[in-house]
C-alpha cells in the first residue's frame, strides 16, 4: 500500500466526521429564516416605546389622541400602556381709549389606557395584529373673559370639565419591524359638568349643567413609530 493511498484513506473519515458534527451543530437554513422571521415580523416586544400619529387627508400626519403627545410602551409582548395628552393655554390683554379687555382660556384632555394583544401568543410572527384596550379619560377645560369700560364692565368665566373611560378595538399591521399602520372603533362613556357665571351691570347668570354621554369616537387611522 502506498503513502498516496494511506494519507487518502485517513483524510476521508476525518472529512466524514466534520461534516456529520458541522449538520448536527449548526442550525438548519429554514431555522435560520424561522428565527430570523420572528426577530424582524414586528416590535411587539417588552420595553418597546412608540410615538403616535394619525393618518388624515392625502396621507398627512396629525395628532393622535393627543395633539400634544401620544405615545406607548409595552411592559410585556402581548400588553402595553397608551397615553395620550393635549395642553393649551392663551392669554391675552387688549388696551385703548375704550377701556380694556381680558381673554383666557386653560385645557387639558389626557387618555390612558391598557392594550392587550390577544392573538400575538398564538401567532406571534404574523405581522397583522389584533389589540384591545380600555382606560380612563379627563377633560378639563376653562375660559374667562372680561370687558372694561366707562360706560360697563362685565366678566364671563366657563368651566368644563369630564371624567369616563374610553376604549378601542383595532388592528396593527407592520410595514416594517418598526413602523406599522392601524385602524380602530373608539368610544367612551363620560360624565360631564359646565358651570357658567356672568356678571354685567345689567344681569347676571349663574348656571351649572350635567350630562352623561356614550359617545362613538367612530374609526382612526393611525402610524405607529417604535424604538
Amino acid at each position: 500500500m502506498t503513502n498516496a493511498f494511506r494519507i487518502r484513506c485517513a483524510w476521508y473519515p476525518s472529512v466524514l466526521l466534520l461534516l456529520v458534527f458541522g449538520i448536527g451543530v449548526l442550525p438548519a437554513p429554514h431555522v435560520l429564516a424561522q428565527e430570523r422571521e420572528e426577530a424582524e415580523s414586528h416590535a411587539l416586544q417588552a420595553g418597546a416605546w412608540a410615538l403616535q400619529f394619525s393618518v388624515g387627508e392625502n396621507f398627512t400626519l396629525n395628532s393622535f389622541l393627543g395633539s400634544t403627545i401620544s405615545g406607548k410602551r409595552h411592559v410585556s409582548d402581548a400588553r402595553a400602556w397608551q397615553a395620550a395628552l393635549t395642553l393649551r393655554g392663551r392669554a391675552t390683554s387688549e388696551e385703548d381709549e375704550r377701556g380694556s379687555v381680558d381673554d383666557g382660556s386653560q385645557a387639558l384632555d389626557l387618555t390612558v389606557r391598557y392594550l392587550s394583544y390577544p392573538l400575538l401568543g398564538e401567532r406571534p410572527t404574523e405581522t397583522i395584529q389584533l389589540y384591545i384596550g380600555a382606560g380612563p379619560n379627563l377633560m378639563f377645560d376653562r375660559r374667562t373673559f372680561s370687558r372694561e369700560s366707562s360706560e360697563q364692565e362685565s366678566s364671563t368665566d366657563r368651566l368644563m370639565w369630564s371624567l369616563g373611560v374610553s376604549g378601542t378595538v383595532g388592528a396593527e399591521w407592520f410595514v416594517h419591524p418598526r413602523i406599522s399602520l392601524s385602524g380602530a372603533y373608539e368610544t367612551a362613556l363620560r360624565y360631564r359638568r359646565q358651570t357658567i357665571e356672568q356678571e354685567s351691570e345689567v344681569q347676571e347668570v349663574d348656571e351649572t349643567r350635567s350630562t352623561f354621554e356614550l359617545s362613538p369616537g367612530g374609526v382612526r387611522f393611525g402610524v405607529s413609530v417604535y424604538f
